[in-house]
């Protein structure tokens, strides 16, 4: 796909941890990112163990040639390739602009889910800053009131860094777009899909089949200076060994930066 004159093209992708076949899957990714020509490519679930050398993000930005900034999150004992070690599924923003700013936003959490975090940072581009905010909420399933406050946490931290900016919020929210936590807000937020694609939806939770659900969003504050076009999933195809690159497909966009802003 070409990418419009002027736009930033963004991508959201759950990286999966160290799961599966985590070597084969990581150059299936890298190659598919770089066939996409991405701007800012929020990673969820971005695997780090410095034991074993492996860093997901770092791996991506240096095949990529993009900026990283890696936060670390959810840190403990996972099974990696049959032996258990120390690793982190964090949070990881790679950027092909200069990061004008990056922080790391602590969110409410509950003991049996443990640590979540959001990344907020700044992107220049074509002379303007796009604000955007990586998010990975809560997965326990009866925790819709939960990832509300997450978010709600993370959008007001937008509006008061940015208040008059384009602004994205985008990553693995898990939950649906028409679900308990998200319609209420349609008021507020504009979805890349739906906005830039003209598609039916579409399902990004792969291990739960292509018709399953979509847990993985681009989303915009409405009154922002930023339209989508372009909306697509991406990452749903297979590597030449059949192996693809996490169990959540991606979702891109293009985002176009206008003096008026979305409706």
């Amino acid at each position: 796909m070409d990418k419009p004159r002027g736009g930033l093209r963004v991508v959201t992708i759950n990286t999966g941890k160290g799961d599966g076949a985590y070597r084969q899957r990581l150059a299936v990714m890298a190659d598919r990112l770089a066939e996409l020509d991405a701007d800012v490519i929020a990673c969820q679930e971005s695997f780090s163990c410095p034991a074993l050398g492996l860093e997901t993000a770092e791996f991506l930005s240096d095949r990529l040639g993009m900026e990283c900034y890696w936060s670390p999150a959810r840190r403990k004992v996972r099974v990696f390739e049959g032996e258990c070690e120390v690793s982190e599924s964090g949070m990881a923003v790679l950027s092909r602009g200069p990061l004008v700013s990056a922080t790391t936003l602590v969110l409410p959490m509950d003991p049996a889910d443990g640590e979540r975090v959001a990344q907020l940072v700044q992107v220049a581009h074509e002379g303007r800053v796009v604000t955007l905010a990586n998010v990975h909420l809560t997965h326990l399933r009866d925790a819709d009131d939960l990832r509300r406050e997450q978010l709600l946490r993370v959008t007001g931290a937008c509006r008061e860094l940015a208040p008059a900016a384009a602004m994205i919020v985008c990553g693995d929210f898990n939950t649906t777009l028409h679900g308990p936590v998200l319609r209420p807000l349609s008021a507020t937020l504009i979805d890349a899909w739906e906005a830039g694609s003209g598609a039916a939806s579409r399902g990004t939770l792969t291990r739960l089949g292509v018709d399953g659900p979509c847990v993985d969003h681009i989303l915009a504050l409405r009154g922002g200076s930023a339209c989508f076009s372009g909306s697509r999933l991406v990452l749903n195809d297979p590597g030449a060994d059949g192996i693809f690159a996490s169990d959540h497909f991606g979702v891109m966009t293009d985002l176009n930066l206008k003096l008026g802003g979305c409706p």
